[in-house]
């Protein structure tokens, strides 16, 4: 049976779930991160990236991504309506976002670690 929700039944139901996917989503980025250090086997690779590196980053957040929504289709945790564009069963928007916000994110931490090096 799968389970559908209503916005305007529950709005906290869904704050409170956005933001678990949130915080779930940034620790799975820290976990590539360090997945990431540990195959560089050095700390500073964020300041010198290369395309090895996006290259792993991308990798890692469409791996996690697909066993995200494999698990949730088994469990029924949600399933897509007809609007949502899939690629082999698996929603397009939630299929490339982990590795996207990844990606950025160690773009925004790059310039961020540049910037603060100059002062």
């Amino acid at each position: 049976m799968l389970r559908y929700f209503s916005l305007e039944n529950n709005v906290s139901f869904f704050v409170g779930r956005i933001l678990q996917s949130t915080i779930g989503d940034a620790m799975i980025i820290v976990i590539i991160f360090f997945v990431v250090t540990i195959f560089n086997k050095r700390s500073d690779w964020i300041t010198t990236t290369t395309w090895k590196n996006y290259s792993l980053v991308i990798f890692l957040g469409l791996s996690i991504a697909i066993l995200i929504e494999i698990k949730a289709k088994i469990l029924r945790n949600w399933s897509y309506n007809e609007y949502m564009p899939t690629f082999l069963g698996i929603g397009v928007t939630p299929l490339f976002q982990l590795a996207i916000t990844a990606v950025l994110t160690l773009m925004i931490a790059k310039e961020f670690l540049k910037n603060n090096a100059r002062k």
